[in-house]
């Protein structure tokens, strides 16, 4: 057998012995697999099961295999590469050919499609081919749309179609694939070393989800079936594996073929049909006076038996019910097959039947002698369509140039495109009969030259039946203004807001616009055009709101102007200039301009070089510039330098206020804001007519959000938060402080929100260290505390895992790790970074025997025998963001956890989660995650269970530190103090101190934690004192 993919990991216990030859065909250095996929793909064919006692055997364990590199370490392959391959395969004399692979959909005369067709007419090779992951209709992609491949889908090991397989019809012809089915859902198999660490169950086997995974069971399978019948050819193969799939329920001949490959009927298979797939009839509506089409199936019989078969042809129209009686008629009930001979019925398919346009597809069954022969069948009617021509309106007065997004949305299936049209032209879509949502946004623009000064964003919506050629002009004349205000004059918005539609219906889920329209940023307006009723759509408001980081005020009328001025770093100047504004343009000639203590716009044109911009900035502020505002770009200055920014639209606002006459202004930057507002609003069946929603303070929930950084001071966090609706967020909200800092932060209530944070640090702007609330409902009026980054930083049993599941739990005998190894101290809920975090998990009995271990820290899937014992599960987590991730982890950059705890086998369907021991600190740290050099300090901490678990009271806690990383340990005092443990450090001198704590429970569980760089004692005096 021969496996296309991205080669294989040579030194896999799984797959030794297995690969008699292999050959790279990619600019690779060589056959060994780097991505981790073709591993994975081999052993699920002929995986030997050494590296798991044979746990995680593949289908066909002694079969041969040939590997061909078709696919390079990163997945991607040439057409080149997989033909030469797929030739390689044949010339090799491969039975069977397994491509885990695949493009975009055709029709089935692609060059690869047409490789396949060729090779299989050519030789006894059967192509087992993936049908794809886009999981839509028509989306089969080549090769696996040849003719002559049988084509995979996937299903859950459930046997309930998998979300993401590709379906059919193929493209033009609407032939059906796929024709078969396998497991392709969560597929343990074959890790090669080094890859797939997201995905590793331990250090020899990674899981994986794809049509990828369910072929190689179909390969497998083949090559069983090929190993009982030397003599057939890849044709019979297939005809074979289709005829004796099993049925899927809820799942049609577009999505699994014949049903679920069924490799012992598959054994016992005398009787084939030919075609093993009929072709598919297709009309086109209307039906009325078409002439039926029949399909001769003929069976055959390899025994040496005569076969009396019992046939049956089940129907179902498009929408899943019963097609009309006499759609689909069997010629005969029955036949009789001679032993070594064949017999024929012919099956009618009458499209003037078909009540509906659509799919009408099914299966011939074929039963008798232990025989089960099953054979897809379909007829298509394609719909009577229609033009829609969409006209783009007129503009708004004052608008210069718009763009129109439009979504159209079929409001039977929910199926939508997406396209756009200009104003005053037009756009025509052909589509089905029936009735569609038109909606979407107008964005308008308003210049000066070719300097955007204003845009809006206008949203709008209607229903259109299309029973004949219609025409929809997008007029938004009539807009009215939407706006979300909080009630503080000195608010801001968030370009991370935004109003939108979302359109609901049908049987198709979700279609939106796409696009998000900003909020009040900058220059945006928010617009909407009233509409009727339209149900299952909703138009929402999501507001984030701030202090502006930047205020400019009139000194002579003492109210801001209209000129929105923004910080030029992040991390940088915040003070408070009153000065009189002098316009010095690029700064060729000051002339003598009296320059200190006053407010300074430059412009720094592109078009003098940049050396030379950054000379005459360092002039400004060698001649004593207050404030320097800048519009445009350059180098050499710093984030402490006092420098602002201007675009090209408020460059000309500013600089028309002082043709004015002379402008004295108070510039004031602010560190941080000291509240923050993230609001929700919706309306529900309609667009409404303008709205003005207001929230104020005494109606949200307030949050008293203290913020900590583990890195550099003043750096820059955000404050994000979300809701879901039905799994969808709809626009993902936040706000910016520096930090350290404090702030309320405000909520809508009633909505559960999921707020997060992040560590952010580096040059090249690396982002590390999420931390993740859990979906929390807020009541008004109440105030709430949390606290974000706050060292030290550990694993958090407390914080259930994204999907709700507990982080050490036991299904049955199977023990899953999942572990946030770098929570902060209030026990957010953290995410394992590919590439950044390394380490080991390792799962022992009590005696020390290891019984499993993964190279991924805190991750792991493990095997346990059924009856109850003591294990030790010991982790350890490194961090390191490194020069290439532009980004580090400068506290808790090592954490090491052994846990002892009691388990057993369980028979729950759900995951039954384990008594493991939850360590939560508090220490009393300033901003900068330090305490004060010199000085004695006390923090507490607290031991729980894992969230789900009551288990009897911890009797003994002790805790050591060291000064010196981890070298020299020494110990603390410690005093229980209610249900919370004190601990208290000496005096100690400047630098990061480690801590290891061990905690017994009175029923034996145990845990020793042990954290290096867990905080500060001060930090020098250029860091800390840049903090305001």
């Amino acid at each position: 057998m021969a496996v296309l993919d991205t080669g294989f990991d040579s030194g896999h216990p799984d797959l030794a012995g297995r690969v008699t030859d292999a050959k790279n065909f990619t600019w690779e250095p060589s056959v060994q697999d780097r991505n981790g996929h073709g591993t994975h793909v081999s052993s699920t064919i002929a995986g030997s099961g050494a590296a798991s006692d044979g746990r995680f055997k593949g289908v066909a364990p002694d079969v041969e295999l040939i590997e061909g590199k078709v696919l390079d370490d990163n997945g991607s392959g040439q057409y080149d590469w997989i033909l030469a391959g797929m030739d390689w395969a044949v010339a090799q004399g491969a039975d069977v050919v397994s491509m885990s692979l695949g493009g975009a959909p055709t029709n089935g005369t692609d060059v690869l499609s047409a490789a396949v067709n060729r090779l299989s007419a050519e030789s006894d090779s059967l192509f087992v081919i993936a049908a794809g992951n886009e999981g839509a209709a028509y989306t089969v992609g080549a090769p696996g749309a040849a003719d002559s491949a049988l084509t995979v889908g996937s299903v859950t090991k459930q046997s309930a179609l998998s979300w993401f397989s590709s379906r059919g019809p193929r493209l033009d012809d609407d032939a059906i694939k796929p024709e078969i089915a396998a497991p392709g859902t969560d597929i343990v198999a074959a890790r090669a070393t080094g890859t797939l660490d997201a995905e590793a169950v331990d250090g020899s086997y990674a899981r994986l989800s794809g049509t990828s995974m369910a072929t190689p069971h179909v390969a497998g399978a083949a090559a069983i079936l090929k190993q009982a019948h030397r003599d057939w050819t890849g044709e019979q193969l297939k005809a074979a594996l289709i005829a004796s799939a099993g049925a899927v329920k809820q799942a049609g001949v577009f999505e699994v073929g014949a049903g679920l490959v069924d490799v012992p009927a598959a054994l016992d298979q005398q009787v084939a049909a030919d075609p093993a797939v009929v072709p598919t009839v297709q009309a086109a509506q209307p039906v009325a006076g078409a002439a039926p089409t029949t399909r001769r199936i003929t069976y055959r019989n390899a025994s040496d038996r005569t076969v009396q078969l019992q046939l049956k042809a089940e129907t179902t129209g498009p929408d899943g019910s019963s097609a009309p009686s006499g759609l689909a008629v069997l010629a005969a009930a029955h036949v009789t097959v001679p032993a070594h001979g064949s017999a024929t019925v012919d099956l009618t398919l009458a499209p003037a039947l078909a009540a509906q346009a659509g799919v009408h597809s099914g299966v011939v069954t074929a039963v008798g002698a232990g025989q089960r022969i099953r054979t897809p069948y379909a007829l298509t009617v394609k719909p009577t369509t229609r033009t829609l021509t969409l006209v783009g309106g007129a503009n708004r007065p004052g608008v210069d140039r718009s763009f129109i997004d439009v979504v159209v949305q079929n409001l039977a299936t929910g199926a939508a495109v997406r396209t756009s049209v200009s104003s005053g032209k037009t756009r025509k879509l052909v589509l089905p009969e029936g009735a569609y949502r038109v909606f979407g946004l107008v964005w308008e623009q308003q210049l000066d030259g070719n300097t955007e000064v204003a845009s809006a964003a206008v949203h709008y919506a209607y229903d259109v039946t299309l029973d004949a050629d219609r025409e929809r002009t997008i007029d938004v004349a009539d807009a009215k203004p939407v706006t979300l205000a909080v009630d503080r004059d000195d608010a801001v918005s968030s370009e991370y807001a935004g109003t939108g539609l979302v359109s609901r219906v049908g049987s198709g889920g979700a279609g939106t616009t796409g696009l998000v329209a900003p909020l009040l940023a900058t220059a945006h307006s928010v617009y909407a055009v009233g509409s009727g009723e339209l149900p299952g759509l909703t138009f929402f408001g999501a507001g984030s709101f701030q202090q502006d980081w930047i205020t400019a005020r009139d000194t002579a009328t003492g109210k801001p102007i209209d000129v929105t001025i923004r910080p030029y770093y992040f991390a940088g100047w915040y003070g408070d200039v009153t000065g009189e504004v002098v316009d010095v343009g690029d700064a060729a000639d000051l002339g003598g301009v009296e320059l200190a203590g006053k407010v300074v716009l430059f412009e720094a044109s592109f078009a003098v070089p940049a050396a030379e911009r950054t000379a005459r900035y360092n002039a400004l502020k060698a001649a004593g510039a207050g404030v320097i505002i800048l519009s445009g770009y350059l180098q050499g200055s710093q984030p402490t330098d006092p420098i602002l920014s201007v675009d090209p639209a408020n460059t000309k606002r500013l600089r028309a206020l002082l043709a004015k006459g002379p402008l004295t202004l108070r510039v004031t930057g602010i560190r941080a804001s000291e509240y923050h507002y993230l609001t929700f609003h919706q309306v529900d069946g309609r667009v409404p007519a303008g709205v003005r929603w207001l929230d104020r303070a005494a109606d949200l929930a307030k949050v008293r959000t203290t913020h900590w950084t583990p890195g550099y001071p003043n750096d820059i966090k955000a404050l994000y938060g979300w809701i879901e609706h039905d799994g969808l967020v709809w626009v993902q909200q936040h706000t910016v402080t520096r930090t350290p800092a404090a702030a309320d932060v405000y909520l809508t209530p009633d909505v559960p929100w999921t707020t997060a944070t992040f560590h952010l640090a580096g040059s090249e702007g690396g982002v590390v260290g999420a931390q993740y609330s859990a979906p929390t409902v807020y009541r008004a009026g109440t105030t709430y505390a949390d606290e974000w980054l706050k060292a030290p930083f550990n694993p958090s049993l407390s914080a259930l895992g994204a999907s709700g599941e507990p982080q050490v739990a036991r299904t049955g005998d199977d023990l899953t790790v999942a572990l946030p190894m770098f929570s902060d101290a209030a026990g957010h809920r953290s995410e394992w970074l590919p590439g950044m975090d390394t380490g080991r998990t390792v799962l022992a009995r009590d005696d020390g025997t290891v019984v499993a271990d993964n190279d991924v820290p805190g991750r792991g899937e493990f095997r346990l025998p059924p009856g109850d014992a003591w294990y030790r599960l010991t982790v350890t987590a490194h961090r390191d963001g490194g020069e290439e991730a532009g980004s580090d982890w400068p506290m808790s950059d090592t954490v090491t956890d052994e846990w002892r705890f009691r388990s057993g086998h369980t028979t729950a369907n759900r995951a039954r989660a384990e008594e493991l021991l939850d360590i939560r600190y508090d220490l009393p740290l300033g901003g900068l995650e330090e305490v004060a050099v010199g000085k004695p300090s006390t923090f507490h901490l607290s031991v729980a269970r894992q969230t789900g678990v009551t288990g009897g009271p911890v009797r003994e806690v002790g805790v050591e530190y060291s000064v010196d990383g981890g070298a020299t340990w020494a110990a603390a005092s410690v005093r229980a103090d209610g249900d919370r443990w004190a601990v208290a450090l000496p005096a100690l001198g400047q630098g990061r101190v480690a801590l290891r704590t061990h905690a017994v429970a009175g029923d034996g569980s145990e845990v020793t934690e042990t954290i290096l760089k867990a905080f500060e004692v001060g930090c020098v005096e250029w860091w800390c004192g840049t903090v305001g």
